[in-house]
């Protein structure tokens, strides 16, 4: 609820909602509100569509979505959210805003005949020629749909603190996922390139737009976006996909589950997976573990072992409360003081 709030969802699932249709309101009588709810959540009339593309042109077909510019775009990419104390988050914002307004600045400055005036330059001096080449190359730079910022806000006040799990802003000088080319934008990759980037408004808005949350990439592994979210490295992502009914054991071409990839990436947080099932080198979790001399994680998935077997048990015991009291704490600690759980890295890692 922090993390979204109604503020974004209503920006996504109220993106287009005809004037003549009659909104839900206070005192609205029952019918109105079904009405209201069944079109806005279980239809999803609003939900702004994705842009249409023209395979030949890789043009956005007018008046489908307001991302898309009046450049070419071929690529798409989604911004990196950064799991940072809101704190800190102020001052990012200010220069990150600077910096979005100095770029659409320079974007409106360029000639729309710049493409068309190469042949004409002949007779133009060098500096010239050097000022059309940058030109040249911060259009091409911004001719990238970029899922993300419509959709950022600003920071809820007294909000609670949703720092990084493990720092995993790491590689976020990039700012985005890795560029994937138009042709392939549809719901489920925005939703698996979404959890990879730990952005939760861009993960709601593809699940808003129909994505598949057991999704399988068949171009990276066989894996779907839980795996994805786990991969990079926050807790937020992969607790939305669960919240939302992703299947927590699911495994990827090579055997591996979310807990098999949590733990070789040496990430502690611990939900009710299967640390049974093996991958296909025969590895289980605690495995895996042992080997790294990841002590946390081994705790925790014999914690979790003890629990089963006590549940189990003739006597019935239960170590249900002491077994969810340490998997809180460590949980609670992985999001708000990463840097207490960062381990020495083995030479083999």
């Amino acid at each position: 609820m922090a993390e979204l709030g109604n503020s974004l969802v209503n920006k996504i699932y109220e993106a287009n909602v005809p004037d003549d249709f009659t909104r839900a309101s206070e005192h609205c009588v029952g019918a109105i509100r079904e009405a209201w709810i069944r079109a806005k959540y279980v239809d999803k009339q609003f939900v702004k569509t994705l842009p249409q593309f023209d395979k030949t042109s890789q043009s956005p077909s007018p008046n489908r979505s307001s991302r898309a510019s009046l450049m070419e775009v071929r690529k798409w990419s989604v911004r990196k959210m950064r799991r940072r104390p809101r704190s800190c988050d102020k001052r990012d914002k200010k220069r990150l805003s600077k910096s979005v307004e100095d770029v659409k600045e320079k974007i409106d400055k360029i000639p729309e005949s710049i493409e068309n005036n190469n042949s004409c330059s002949s007779g133009k001096d060098e500096d010239t020629n050097s000022e059309s080449s940058k030109r040249n190359s911060l259009k091409k730079r911004t001719s990238i749909l970029l899922f993300g910022n419509d959709l950022d806000k600003q920071p809820i006040e007294g909000a609670i603190d949703l720092s990084s799990d493990q720092e995993s802003t790491g590689g976020e000088e990039d700012e985005t996922v890795g560029e994937e080319d138009i042709s392939k934008l549809q719901p489920d990759l925005l939703l698996y390139k979404a959890a990879a980037a730990h952005n939760l408004p861009v993960m709601c808005e593809a699940l808003a737009l129909g994505a598949d949350k057991c999704w399988i990439n068949a171009d990276d592994r066989g894996r779907s976006p839980i795996h994805a979210a786990v991969l990079s490295g926050s807790v937020m992502p992969c607790a939305y996909l669960i919240l939302n009914g992703a299947k927590i054991n699911a495994q990827d071409q090579d055997g591996k589950t979310p807990l098999h990839l949590a733990t070789q990436e040496g990430h502690t947080a611990q939900h009710r997976a299967d640390q049974h099932l093996e991958d296909d080198e025969g590895k289980v979790p605690l495995s895996m573990a042992e080997q790294k001399e990841h002590a946390d994680i081994v705790t925790l998935l014999r914690l979790g072992r003890l629990n089963e077997e006590m549940k189990d048990s003739e006597l019935g015991v239960t170590g249900d409360d002491t077994f969810n009291d340490v998997v809180r704490d460590f949980s609670r600690l992985a999001c708000s003081h990463p840097e207490r759980l960062q381990r020495p890295k083995n030479e083999d890692e």
